[in-house]
């Protein structure tokens, strides 16, 4: 994968606040070498919107999907243009070196049909026009959990803020500490349902929990659909 010519700085944390028995959507381990990510891109929609819908009806029943491609939990997160706002997390860990298909991925894209200004919260819920697409596991083996957000809340600020009197804690924040001059903060917990996406009958795909406090940067389409490829 190409590196992208951004800088992205993130905070996060994941653990379970749900009442559910979700685990995490991430799990963690301090042997391997990930490279972490998070994106913000405008003006864009999730390419394959329509297939995204239907998927999504047999995700949230716990149904097997019918992918036309193997890998659409990868290229499910490309991006065209549309009228809204797209988040993207992406936690890479690239594999060991001289041992081939050890890389795994975890990507978490968020499309939402509009533009995003100010400060806000988005509410998710099964029937949300927000979609949450999640993938989690081992390109090289085509073997992913993937499904979609079933319930949650995304507590966000744009910087710079469109009015006059922005807030000067956010320009401390994103201008100072973090040297960057557009950007979003998100405090983000969601709930998704995933599936394996071959169907196996021992998977150990299931709901789980993602709960992160993140630094989005602007980022550029094209850059970003080659990254995701």
């Amino acid at each position: 994968m190409a590196k992208l010519g951004i800088v992205c700085f993130c905070l996060t944390l994941w653990q379970e606040s749900f009442a559910d028995s979700a685990t995490s959507c991430i799990s963690f381990d301090n042997y391997r070498q990930y490279v972490t990510d998070a994106w913000w891109v405008s003006d864009a929609a999730l390419r394959e919107h329509k297939q995204h819908q239907g998927i999504k009806s047999q995700v949230l029943v716990n149904k097997k999907p019918k992918l036309s491609d193997d890998l659409f939990p990868i290229t499910g997160h490309a991006l065209t243009k549309g009228d809204g706002d797209v988040l993207i997390f992406q936690r890479l860990f690239k594999g060991w070196a001289g041992i081939s298909d050890t890389a795994y991925l975890t990507r978490i894209t968020i499309a939402v049909p509009y533009h995003l200004k100010g400060k806000g919260s988005i509410q998710i819920k099964k029937n949300s026009d927000v979609t949450v697409f999640v993938t989690d596991g081992m390109p090289s083996f085509r073997e992913f959990c993937m499904g979609y957000a079933l319930k949650g809340t995304i507590e966000y600020v744009v910087y710079p803020s469109e009015k006059p009197s922005s807030d000067p804690s956010d320009d401390v924040f994103f201008s100072r500490l973090l040297h960057i001059d557009r950007g979003i903060k998100a405090q983000i917990s969601l709930t998704a349902s995933l599936v394996d996406s071959m169907g196996s009958l021992e998977s150990k795909c299931g709901s789980c929990v993602f709960n992160a406090d993140l630094v989005f940067n602007h980022g550029n389409m094209d850059l970003i659909n080659n990254e995701i490829k």
